[in-house]
């Protein structure tokens, strides 16, 4: 797509336009935001007949940040078409991203295998050709997971399986 037929597209989470050269934080803003979401691509009117174009692609050690402002306060996202400080939780999703680790594979380590439906998994084995539960099962399948010797559920196995620990994940907001 040439940029004639860019500018007559709507601003989005990977498309900003300005009219002039932007000076200060905002230009910066965009650029981090960009790294750290899809990537993106700043279009900037000069003189009103040049269009400068600045492709900024997604970064892989994320999250960026304005060095001046912090790892707490620089961290831009982007939402929809405008740039938006990242709120702790996108920080840590960020990190996660980086890792190269979905958010469902997450180890939650405020609850334990013993937090499973143990016989909602074995119904779930037998369905898919296991005979029951074993703890390397539960890894494959990415109902749990490892760390430091110890076996805990990840965010899937809550989710699927878990006894009480749904309200946890459960960001519905009545009201």
């Amino acid at each position: 797509m040439d940029i004639l037929e860019k500018i007559q597209l709507p601003e989005s989470r990977k498309l900003e336009f300005k009219q002039s050269l932007p000076t200060g934080k905002k230009v910066v803003q965009t650029i981090v935001a960009f790294a750290n979401g899809a990537g993106g691509e700043l279009l900037v009117t000069i003189g009103g007949k040049m269009v400068l174009s600045v492709t900024v692609l997604a970064g892989s050690n994320k999250p960026y940040y304005i060095k001046s402002l912090g790892p707490g306060k620089g961290v831009f996202v982007r939402i929809g078409s405008s740039n938006r400080l990242a709120s702790p939780d996108a920080i840590i999703d960020l990190h996660r991203q980086k890792r190269g680790i979905p958010f469902s594979a997450e180890l939650d380590f405020q609850y334990s295998v013993e937090d499973l439906e143990i016989p909602t998994v074995n119904s779930f084995f037998e369905t898919i050709g296991h005979e029951y539960v074993v703890t390397e099962s539960l890894v494959k399948w990415n109902i749990a997971g490892r760390n430091n010797g110890d076996i805990l559920p990840t965010v899937t196995g809550l989710v699927l399986f878990g006894k009480d620990c749904l309200s946890h994940y459960d960001y519905h907001t009545s009201g």
